[in-house]
């Protein structure tokens, strides 16, 4: 991640209240996984690496768990690697950028009661941008995983990344996300979430 002065986050984060995540009131989204897009992303093997993480760690601690696919029809299916790994989850196809085009997500989401939705996937400056802004608009909290987002350039990942946490959303990372929810150490939880993380 660049260290040159235009790309910092230093002083973006809007006005959130400083709480702990919360296992039971909080959900994972992975956003358009898909094979098509692998060529063609900045560090996509990283931030595949990190979703994989996620979605593992997520369903050792028993999250909700919602994939969207971008027009599945034309851009393919979810990557074999979280594919292998859903047991039963259903990814979810949509036409809109945001995520909550998807009826039938939106109304997932609403009926966990959930307050605080995980983000991660891509890209950071089109659908997972569109659906963080849509989340906050309707009073969810945002946990960004940014490492486990990317977009097609560099530049694009930071702009996303940047405007998202402008307005609202919480700039985290995988593994601080797991261990805020995890809470606990010295569990068979957490043995099996440190195996993830090393």
């Amino acid at each position: 991640m660049p260290d040159s002065a235009e790309f910092k986050l230093d002083s973006l984060t809007a006005e959130v209240p400083p709480v702990l995540l919360s296992r039971e009131r909080s959900g994972l989204l992975i956003v358009d996984m898909q094979e098509a897009f692998r060529p063609t992303l900045f560090e996509f093997e990283r931030t595949l690496k990190n979703v994989l993480i996620l979605l593992q760690g997520c369903q050792v601690l028993g999250l909700p768990i919602f994939i969207t696919e971008q027009n599945p029809e034309k851009l393919g299916v979810t990557v074999a690697e979280i594919r292998a790994l859903l047991k039963g989850i259903i990814p979810i196809p949509k036409m809109t950028f945001s995520c909550l085009g998807a009826a039938s997500l939106k109304k997932s989401i609403r009926d966990q009661h959930l307050k605080t939705v995980i983000v991660c996937g891509i890209e950071a400056h089109v659908c997972v941008n569109q659906t963080v802004l849509e989340l906050l608009s309707q009073n969810y909290r945002v946990q960004l995983a940014v490492d486990a987002i990317t977009s097609r350039n560099e530049m694009n990942y930071w702009i996303g990344i940047r405007k998202m946490i402008s307005v609202g959303a919480v700039e985290s990372c995988s593994e601080a996300i797991l261990y805020e929810l995890l809470r606990l150490a010295g569990t068979s939880q957490f043995r099996e979430i440190l195996k993830l993380v090393k």
